[in-house]
C-alpha cells in the first residue's frame, strides 16, 4: 500500500510496502484543512460532559470546565477521549496555531479535572430522559472511553465516502448544546496525541487491512491476469492460434 501526502506518527513503522498500486491511503495536511460538519454517528454527535468547577463564576458561561469530548473514527472503530486546547498567535504563518491537550484514559481526565478543580456531575433522577442520554456524568463518564466497533449505516457511510481515520472535535455552544467538526483523512492523529490509544505497529498494520479490504472497491478486488495468464486459465497454449498445417508460410515464423 501507498501513503500519499502528510506524514503522521505512524510512518515509520516500515510495515507498508509499496507494491500494489490500487491501494492508496490518501492524506491532507491537517493544519490547512477544512472540517465538515455533518449528521454522521448522530448518537454520539452531541454528547456533553456534565462538570461544574467547584467555585464556579457568577458568569454561567464559566461555570463548565474547559474541556469537550474527542472523537477518532480509525479503521471502522470509534475511540472517544476529551480535549483542550491553548492558542497562540504565529507571526511567520500569520495565523493562530492550537496546541491541543487530549486525555485518551479516564485516569488523565480526572487528573486534568483535578487540575481545573472541577467535578463531574452525581446522578441525578432525570439522567434516564432521552432528552439527557447524552450527558456523561459520573455514573457514566468509564464506559465512554470504550471503543465501540461501527455497523451497518455508520460503516456504510465510511466506506461510500473512503475514509479511513476522522477526527471529531466537540465544540461547546450556548445552553449545553455542542457540535462536532470532523477533519477527514489527514495527518491529524499525531496532534491528538492518538499514540496512547493505538500503538505505531497496530496503527500500521490497522490502516493497511482497512484500506486493502473494507474500503476496496469490487473492481480493485478482483484479481487483474496478464494476456498469457488468460490463454492459460481457458485451456489454450502458446500455438493454439497459430496455423500450424498451412501450405505456405506458418504464421509467427520468418
Amino acid at each position: 500500500m501507498r501513503l500519499i501526502g502528510g506524514k503522521d506518527y505512524y510512518d515509520g513503522a516500515g510495515g507498508f510496502v509499496d507494491t500494489d498500486p490500487t491501494r492508496v491511503y490518501v492524506r491532507s495536511n491537517f493544519r490547512t484543512a477544512e472540517p465538515v460538519t455533518d449528521n454522521r454517528l448522530p448518537e454520539i454527535s452531541k454528547q456533553i460532559f456534565d462538570a461544574r468547577l467547584r467555585y464556579p463564576s457568577r458568569n454561567r458561561a464559566l461555570e463548565r470546565p474547559d474541556i469537550a469530548p474527542l472523537y477518532v473514527i480509525f479503521c471502522g472503530t470509534l475511540h472517544q477521549g476529551a480535549y483542550r486546547f491553548d492558542s497562540n498567535w504565529n507571526a511567520e504563518s500569520g495565523h493562530m496555531d492550537r496546541k491541543y491537550h487530549c486525555f485518551w484514559t479516564l485516569e488523565d481526565l480526572m487528573a486534568e479535572m483535578e487540575r481545573q478543580e472541577a467535578d463531574f456531575e452525581k446522578d441525578r433522577a432525570y439522567y434516564h430522559y432521552d432528552w439527557y442520554k447524552n450527558y456523561i456524568h459520573e455514573a457514566r463518564v468509564e464506559e465512554f472511553f470504550e471503543p465501540r466497533t461501527l455497523t451497518g449505516a455508520d460503516l456504510d457511510f465510511l466506506i461510500e465516502n473512503q475514509i479511513t481515520q476522522s477526527i471529531g472535535f466537540g465544540i461547546k455552544e450556548r445552553h449545553h448544546n455542542e457540535r462536532t467538526q470532523w477533519y477527514d483523512n489527514t495527518d491529524g492523529l499525531k496532534d491528538v496525541g492518538f499514540a496512547k490509544r493505538v500503538d505505531v505497529w497496530q496503527a500500521n498494520q490497522q490502516i493497511d487491512m482497512f484500506v486493502g479490504s473494507i474500503l476496496a472497491r469490487e473492481e480493485d478486488r478482483m484479481v487483474k491476469l496478464s494476456d498469457k495468464e488468460m490463454i492459460a486459465k481457458h485451456g489454450f497454449d502458446e500455438v493454439s492460434f497459430r496455423n500450424t498445417h498451412h501450405k505456405g508460410k506458418p504464421r509467427g515464423r520468418d
